[in-house]
């Protein structure tokens, strides 16, 4: 156990996917995603995945280094979910 070198409120979600990579998201100034390449101990600087959400996300791996976040979204009232591609440069649309 130890601390991260970032701050996520609330109770973030972390999945390891097959390829190795740790992803967390969690609520920061909306919904924001951090990834780890080395179990760990070392974080990416971390993506905003969304500027407008209620409380945290929900995050699953849908295939090997895809991700699916669900999170609600305030303004639009209504559920969203993306689904990101984790890989050496990062997060990216996985649809793109």
């Amino acid at each position: 156990v130890c601390y991260a070198p970032f701050s996520l409120a609330g109770g973030p979600k972390m999945v390891s996917t097959r390829g190795g990579y740790l992803v967390l998201v969690g609520r920061q100034t909306g919904i924001g995603m951090h990834t780890s390449a080395d179990g760990g101990t070392n974080w990416d600087a971390g993506t905003l995945i969304d500027d407008d959400c209620w409380f945290n996300g929900l995050l699953v791996e849908v295939e090997p280094d895809v991700v699916l976040v669900f999170y609600y979204n305030l303004t639009l009232g209504c559920s969203r979910m993306q689904r990101i591609r984790i890989g050496p440069g990062g997060p990216v649309p996985a649809d793109a």
